[in-house]
């Protein structure tokens, strides 16, 4: 009896090789995917303890909103400082995730794994060591050493302002996947979140003049799927699409030009409902 070869030919082999490997470009960004809409999910459990904080604190401090250091009140804890970002920012014991810490005692819940971009902490943006620095309390609480934050703040729409005062909690954004720290108050800071550390990499730079349109761009500079988690001032959290925020603005703006008010009254409008201002280019 002849015995049969069940062995493959080469084509064969290679057939089975290319469908493998069609398989894989294929499930490969589905896996990858999958991973970020669990770090998607983890960041977004984290700013929702992040609002919780707020409304507790909010509750103790007769619905006004964390204070700021005002320019006229440098203190002894830092000198005058030359950098823009940093000459209202000179009081450790006034930031906002300072302030809030007594209400959440995980500064885990600041840092988002899918941040490109980290700003505290040692060597970090806006490192203690750095000259340009938003200081922390370390020399009294050693936990602020290491403390690395990529949620960013409101402080822009929240400072000097009580509850009462904010027109639509559910609508103003109190703290988000954000390009600063405690600035989170722009379309842009908000919509790309991570763009900071993108716009300043060997492969965006110098960074491309339709960067709001670029695909690439878009895809490298938005922190979730092409979008950001917000916490709101009523507490509630959910994702928002980069379009979708810009979107939300631009919609507040219209409505108010088409109520007869002129452009800054607009923006004014579009600022007080949502919280956050337009820094361009996209413009109306």
């Amino acid at each position: 009896m002849k015995q049969r070869n069940f062995g493959f030919t080469l084509i064969e082999l290679l057939v089975v090789i290319a469908i493998i490997a069609i398989l894989a470009a294929i499930l490969f960004p589905v896996f990858s995917q999958a991973r970020e809409k669990a770090r998607q999910a983890s960041c977004m459990s984290s700013l929702k303890q992040i609002g919780l904080g707020l409304l507790q604190y909010l509750q103790d401090y007769d619905e006004k909103f964390p204070p700021h250091q005002e320019r006229s009140k440098w203190n002894e804890w830092s000198s005058r400082p030359t950098c823009q970002w940093a000459a209202t920012a000179s009081n450790p014991w006034l930031r906002f995730p300072v302030l809030v810490d007594a209400y959440i005692r995980n500064l885990q819940v600041y840092e988002c794994s899918s941040a490109k971009n980290i700003w505290y902490g040692s060597g970090r943006v806006y490192g203690q060591a750095q000259p340009c620095n938003w200081p922390l309390p370390s020399h009294v609480d050693r936990r602020w050493l290491t403390f690395n934050q990529s949620i960013g703040f409101n402080f822009d729409f929240l400072f000097g302002r009580s509850l009462p005062q904010v027109r639509e909690p559910a609508s103003a954004v109190y703290s988000a996947d954000a390009a600063h720290p405690e600035a989170a108050s722009s379309v842009g800071r908000v919509a790309f979140a991570d763009r900071c550390a993108v716009a300043c990499s060997p492969d965006w730079s110098p960074r491309p003049a339709d960067w709001e349109r670029n695909d690439g761009f878009i895809t490298q500079s938005t922190r979730h799927l092409r979008g950001s988690n917000i916490t709101f001032v009523d507490g509630h959290t959910k994702w928002m699409q980069y379009t979708s925020i810009w979107s939300r603005w631009l919609n507040l703006y219209r409505e108010a030009r088409q109520r007869g008010m002129d452009h800054n009254q607009a923006e004014g409008y579009a600022f007080e409902i949502f919280g956050l201002w337009n820094n361009g280019p996209w413009f109306p």
